[in-house]
């Protein structure tokens, strides 16, 4: 099946820590040509070429604080002004919050654009926990593991001989005080896209693969509404 790559064809991928959506937004920008916009690296691309917007987001980042809502809201919206995004994009890690959500409506609805799917990758907390908490980083070359789904080829080694290391953030307690911060930003978001009539949910348990055949589905399915 091929999406194509409209102005009209604006889509926001949404998922809690660890469902995989980064690796499906990323899947279907390879897939379709359309141009991908992933948070973080916006604002490294912005802070690297010394915009205004970046300059001004790096002096929070320096401090180590979270990136002000009205300076993220300014950045996505040059994003989507240049060239490359003038056709389909799909965001990754945008919008967060109601307040982020409503600005880019904003924004689209200026231009004659609009949200054409908005796709929640589903995956239970106790998955999300096992995918996190068995996660480990070979210290050498960077190489990530999980000890539950993809364990390293010896205990405590990565196949390069680096040592294997867990981040202090990837504890169950932690883990979870994140989903629960996620689910009270992402509901409002959730309940705000059915209204819309936009959302999609889309089962993230099984391979990349089949993930993507879900999502592939769910377009197909909304690009033959009348």
């Amino acid at each position: 099946m091929t999406i194509p790559a409209t102005a009209s064809c604006i889509i926001v991928f949404l998922g809690p820590p660890a469902s995989g959506k980064g690796t499906q937004a990323a899947s279907l920008a390879e897939r379709t040509g359309m141009g991908l916009v992933v948070t973080g690296e916006m604002l490294r691309r912005n802070v690297a070429a010394g915009t205004p917007t970046g300059l001004e987001a790096k002096s929070f980042m320096d401090q180590g604080l979270l990136v002000p809502d009205h300076l993220l809201n300014r950045m996505v919206g040059e994003t989507l002004r240049e060239p490359g995004y003038l056709k389909g994009v799909i965001l990754d890690g945008y919008p967060r919050n109601m307040a982020q959500a409503e600005f880019l409506t904003s924004q689209l609805d200026a231009a004659g654009r609009c949200i054409s799917h908005a796709l929640l990758i589903e995956v239970p907390d106790e998955q999300l926990v096992r995918r996190q908490a068995g996660r480990l980083v070979c210290r050498t070359c960077g190489t990530v593991y999980n000890k539950y789904l993809l364990p390293p080829p010896s205990e405590g080694a990565c196949a390069c001989g680096g040592e294997l290391y867990q981040r202090s953030d990837d504890t169950e307690d932690v883990i979870r005080k994140r989903l629960a911060v996620y689910r009270d930003n992402t509901a409002p978001l959730v309940e705000y896209y059915e209204d819309l009539g936009v959302l999609r949910r889309v089962n993230g348990e099984g391979t990349p693969a089949e993930v993507q055949a879900a999502v592939l589905t769910q377009l197909e399915a909304k690009q033959e509404q009348p």
